[in-house]
């Protein structure tokens, strides 16, 4: 198998398991997906996991993992294609989504 099949195969994983409920092996499963990724220098299926691990934790309550995941994210995919692409337009939402929530609940 691929490289790139196993980091999708791990991706889709990763997300049944979260939302399964089992937080802790959907961020095994992308973590081990977002260092293959990091490997083989792709910058897009790195951003990819990382927003996928950054919705893991948002989902678990973990703001601060998941605002760094965000972030990260969106620096990766401005990186792989430029910052007019639908994948980090999908990261950019993400993260003010997760920014206004705080902000609101700060209020």
């Amino acid at each position: 198998m691929s490289q790139l099949k196993k980091i999708g195969m791990l991706n889709r994983e990763g997300m049944a398991a979260c939302n399964a409920g089992h937080v802790e092996d959907a961020l095994f499963q992308l973590g081990q997906a977002e260092k293959m990724a990091r490997r083989l220098k792709s910058p897009l299926h790195e951003a990819k996991l990382r927003n996928n691990i950054g919705l893991v934790h948002q989902m678990s309550g973990r703001r601060d993992e998941a605002l760094a995941c965000f972030r990260l994210a969106l620096r990766r995919a401005a990186e792989g294609a430029g910052s007019d692409n639908p994948l980090h337009r999908i990261i950019a939402r993400n993260l003010d989504r997760l920014e206004q929530t705080e902000i609101e609940e700060a209020a």
